[in-house]
């Protein structure tokens, strides 16, 4: 792909983090669409360490619409249920969570104050 060329060329030593979104799974993700990026870049969630911060990527277009993918999205949360409690293990300076699509209830506009989840 496009991308792999364009990134082949990046230094070994710079990490690089992919999450997929709706351009890679569409809106309405399918088994296919899921499967077809798995191939090309790796898994669509997954969790690394560094430095004693714990990060999780999740694939949230599972939220937005999982019509054609209810068993995957089962299997995701299940595993990001598991990752959850690791994070209260207290083993870790923070944990943070990666996803595509903004963090917010009903507006991207709206105070952080109404989501106090991401305050914590």
């Amino acid at each position: 792909t496009d991308f792999k060329k364009v990134f082949e060329k990046l230094d070994n030593d710079i990490p690089l983090v992919l999450l997929g979104g709706n351009h890679d799974f569409l809106n309405s993700p399918t088994v296919e669409s899921v499967t077809a990026y798995k191939t090309t870049f790796g898994d669509d969630y997954f969790t690394f360490w560094i430095d004693g911060v714990m990060f999780i990527v999740i694939n949230v277009q599972f939220y937005k619409d999982n019509t054609h993918v209810k068993g995957l999205y089962e299997e995701q949360e299940v595993w990001i249920d598991k990752q959850l409690a690791e994070a209260k293990s207290g083993n870790y300076k923070h944990v943070i969570v990666f996803q595509h699509i903004p963090w917010f209830l009903r507006d991207i506009n709206e105070p952080l104050d109404e989501m106090p989840i991401l305050c914590t």
